[in-house]
């Protein structure tokens, strides 16, 4: 596939959108600043689409350029505001930057775009533990629960929060549940808070 993106930008070097496919080969075979050249050199050859500079962030993140990748959340927002996925991710960008108010932000919009998206409740969450509010925190997982009650981070952060604002038994429940969901860090939990 990459020989068929080479041959598309050699055969026309001023198409975005072949420089665009090229650095998406280039993300997937784990290519990341071959990635980051080819996004761009489309975003040089086309500063409206919002996808480029969406793509360009999700690599900058993975190579944890934590404010090159905001910046190019913020550019793919101005351009295209209805994209549920773009405020989640500026949402994690922002949480690894420690702008946890901003992260929640972003993950409240994100919820009102897409109010199933059980992964946004759960960042929520996480956001607020860091925050200390914990009921707060708590009641995030709650709703993401609610919507996928299978999901073994879920279970153990509300354990942790359960734990942290005095309910041991209620967070040790979840430390449990987490574990059996297939979550070894669990277990470990329940070393240090449950016996």
């Amino acid at each position: 596939v990459l020989k068929e993106c080479d041959k598309a930008v050699d055969a026309n070097p001023n198409d975005a959108v072949a420089w665009f496919y090229r650095g998406l080969v280039k993300d997937i075979l784990e290519d990341y600043f071959g990635a980051i050249r080819d996004y761009d050199k489309a975003i040089s050859l086309n500063t409206t689409d919002a996808d480029f500079y969406y793509n360009r962030a999700l690599v900058k993140y993975k190579l944890e350029d934590f404010a090159g990748a905001l910046k190019d959340y913020n550019q793919s927002i101005e351009l295209k505001p209805s994209d549920a996925d773009v405020f989640y991710n500026r949402g994690l960008a922002k949480f690894k930057l420690e702008d946890y108010t901003g992260a929640i932000a972003d993950y409240t919009k994100t919820i009102e775009m897409n109010p199933g998206d059980a992964e946004a409740y759960v960042s929520t969450g996480n956001a607020k533990q860091r925050l200390e509010d914990y009921k707060g925190a708590i009641e995030a997982y709650n709703k993401a629960l609610e919507l996928n009650p299978n999901l073994p981070q879920a279970h153990y952060n509300r354990g942790v929060a359960e734990v942290l604002s005095g309910n041991k038994t209620s967070g040790c429940s979840d430390f449990n549940k987490s574990g059996e969901l297939g979550n070894a860090m669990a277990y470990d939990a329940i070393k240090k808070f449950c016996n």
